[in-house]
């Protein structure tokens, strides 16, 4: 994690320090959203080591969405930017309709664990989260967006939902508007990296941020 930390913060020596803030909308179900409190302490997702590695940078950024709130409403840390449009235990197509049509310049899109089971990924993950892209791009033709493999739930299709999700970022990525999958983290370990296998904890949200910042970096993308 030093190392990544030391390899972006030399890629970003160049940033405007003037710059407006990068606009950041974190997309999914409870691995986005958190806040439950039946855990031992509310649970802070991704975002929040996210947001302590882009501010240890030194990267202006803002995070938005259309909710604030945690499962539980519990309180954030005070300086946490609650703005997100996760929803706890929702599918690619009811987050799709949920989500605010927000302008953004990276979004972030964790969907797909609410549809584990299902077999016709294209049916149940692909052809919403396609729409929302569409979304995305209506409220800012440039936005970046960052696909995150679903690597909780039936392991059996896991292999189908990332060959699809992989099919569906080369479909729909353009030079103006690119279209990243990011894989799961190698070293992921549930029951490690997790309260309950699949829940994320601070180590597992830990190992998720760095692998959206790390696919920003590759892509040359979002931490210009």
């Amino acid at each position: 994690m030093k190392r990544l930390a030391l390899l972006i913060a030399l890629a970003c020596s160049f940033c405007a320090s003037a710059r407006e803030p990068l606009r950041i909308h974190p997309i999914g179900d409870s691995i986005t959203q958190g806040g439950s409190t039946s855990k031992g302490g509310p649970e802070l997702t991704y975002r929040y080591p996210l947001q302590q590695a882009l501010a240890g940078l030194g990267i202006a950024f803002d995070f938005v969405g259309g909710n604030r709130k945690g499962l539980d409403a519990s309180p954030w840390p005070a300086s946490f930017d609650p703005d997100h449009d996760g929803y706890y235990g929702r599918t690619t197509a009811q987050v799709r309709d949920l989500m605010a049509p927000i302008p953004s310049d990276v979004a972030i899109i964790d969907l797909g664990t609410n549809d584990a089971n299902q077999w016709n990924v294209w049916r149940y993950i692909v052809d919403p989260m396609a729409t929302i892209i569409v979304r995305l791009r209506a409220a800012n033709p440039r936005v970046a967006v960052f696909i995150a493999e679903p690597s909780f739930g039936d392991s059996s299709r896991g292999w189908l939902r990332r060959t699809a999700l992989q099919q569906l970022a080369r479909d729909l990525s353009t030079r103006q508007s690119p279209v990243i999958f990011v894989p799961a983290p190698a070293s992921w370990d549930p029951a490690a990296d997790t309260f309950d296998g699949v829940h994320p904890n601070a180590r597992g949200s830990t190992k998720l941020a760095a692998g959206f910042i790390a696919a920003m970096l590759n892509s040359s993308i979002g931490l210009r």
